[in-house]
C-alpha cells in the first residue's frame, strides 16, 4: 500500500535463481519447482536477510552509539541486533536444523547467498547435473517444515504391513522337510 491505495507490483522471477527455476518448465511441461516450493525458499532467504547473516564487509560501529554501562555488559553483537533480528535467525536456524547438514548447504547457496545451480554444484562438491534434483528435495523437505506440504505416507508402505488372522498366541508351523 502506497498512501492509503493498493498498487500492483511487477515480481522478477529472474531476479533470483529460486525464481528463475520457478518460471523454467521441465520436459513434461511442468514447472520444475512448486509454487509451495518456491514460497518455502523465499520465506527461508527473508529470515535470512532478516536475521542479518550475510557476511559483513565492514565493522558495525552501532554499539558505541550506546550508553557505557550497556556497552559493558553486551557484545557489541547482542547490542546492536533488534528482538525481531533474534527471531528471524531462530527461524532459519531451526529451518535448517530441521532439514539437516546434508541439504542445508544447497538451500543456503541458491536461496540465501542467491548463487546459481552451476555455482552451488561446484562450491559444494557435487557432481554436474546433479544440483536440480538435490535442491527439489530440499525444497520439498523445506516445504513440508513450513506446512506449506503434508507429510504423507506412500502408498506402498502402507501396503507393506504384515496381518494374519490367527490369535494373538498362533505361531504358524515350519515344516522341516
Amino acid at each position: 500500500e502506497l498512501d492509503g491505495r493498493s498498487l500492483a507490483v511487477e515480481v522478477d522471477l529472474a531476479e533470483s535463481p529460486l525464481g528463475w527455476l520457478y518460471s523454467r518448465k521441465d520436459k513434461n511441461g511442468e514447472r520444475f519447482i512448486d509454487l509451495h516450493e518456491l514460497k518455502a525458499g523465499e520465506r527461508l532467504r527473508a529470515d535470512y536477510e532478516r536475521g542479518q547473516l550475510a557476511p559483513n564487509v565492514t565493522r558495525n560501529w552501532d554499539h558505541l552509539a550506546m550508553p557505557k554501562d550497556r556497552q559493558k555488559n553486551c557484545s557489541p553483537l547482542e547490542t546492536s541486533l533488534s528482538d525481531s533480528t533474534y527471531d528471524a535467525r531462530r527461524r532459519f536456524e531451526a529451518a535448517l536444523f530441521e532439514i539437516g547438514p546434508e541439504l542445508s548447504g544447497i538451500l543456503v547457496d541458491i536461496c540465501c547467498e542467491q548463487r546459481g545451480l552451476e555455482e552451488a554444484e561446484r562450491h559444494l562438491g557435487f557432481p554436474k547435473r546433479s544440483g536440480k534434483v538435490i535442491l527439489r528435495i530440499a525444497l520439498s523437505t523445506l516445504a513440508r517444515h513450513y506446512g506449506y506440504l503434508t507429510a504423507t505416507k506412500p502408498e506402498k508402505a502402507r501396503r507393506s504391513k504384515i496381518f494374519h488372522w490367527g490369535t494373538d498366541d498362533y505361531r504358524p508351523q515350519i515344516d522341516g522337510s
